[in-house]
């Protein structure tokens, strides 16, 4: 069943667009990696796709088309995002109170005590430290509370922006594991990565976007190919 299918989706600063009639699918527990340079788009694209960067073309999620709706609303259909660098976190408040903030269940439904839960089976570390605040917490626990907030909505589609930026190997471990049990409960993903290595670890499939475009793609045991890669970070690929 496809969850997350973007048509011509375009993104824009303004006059300058940044991304250029993206078009992709995914379907219920695929992991996809959105590869590429510095300022190739990638962010944006996730914006987009999220409603919080401007942007056209044609976003369904679940078989509802949620183009033209703000961002809450989308995350109410069931697409949840974690911006780079856990921009969603409250640094002040603690664990539990950052994981009480979103809506639980893209309906306003579901218990948000299992929410939670799920959120701790993930990520165990998390348990013995939820009165401690996010600002005392080390980049890897912060990035596992990120991810834990956009759960609290019970997508059907995440995506997650540059999630191993500046993490430890050992904490790549723990998030990599995470994204591929969401996916197996049948959640797609989309996450954008620098990172072959961790992409290769969690990713079903990757692409590559150079320039707002698609200029390369394949399975995660292609990210072996470095010359195939090369080509499409030079924009050289199809």
């Amino acid at each position: 069943m496809t969850t997350l299918d973007v048509e011509a989706l375009s993104a824009q600063y303004g006059r300058i667009r940044v991304v250029r009639d993206f078009s992709e699918q995914l379907v219920a527990g695929e992991v996809l990696a959105v590869l590429g340079p510095n300022g190739a788009g990638k962010s944006s694209l996730l914006g987009a796709i999220a409603g919080v960067v401007a942007g056209s073309g044609r976003v369904t999620v679940n078989g509802c088309e949620v183009g033209d709706l703000p961002a809450y609303r989308r995350v109410r259909a069931g697409l949840a995002l974690v911006p780079e660098v856990r921009g969603n976190l409250f640094p002040t408040l603690t664990i539990r109170q950052n994981l009480s903030v979103p809506r639980v269940g893209a309906d306003g439904s579901g218990s948000r005590e299992e929410r939670i839960d799920l959120v701790l089976t993930l990520f165990p570390r998390l348990n013995q430290m939820l009165d401690r605040t996010c600002s005392a917490l080390s980049g890897g626990e912060q990035q596992m509370v990120a991810i834990g907030m956009a759960l609290m909505a019970d997508p059907v589609a995440l995506m997650l922006d540059e999630p191993s930026q500046g993490l430890a190997p050992a904490v790549l471990l723990d998030v990599s594991a995470a994204v591929r049990r969401l996916a197996e409960t049948g959640l797609s993903i989309m996450v954008t990565e620098q990172n072959h290595a961790f992409a290769a670890d969690m990713a079903d499939r990757y692409l590559v976007l150079n320039g707002g475009a698609t200029t390369g793609r394949g399975t995660a045991a292609d990210l072996s190919d470095r010359e195939a890669l090369a080509a499409a970070y030079l924009g050289e690929g199809a």
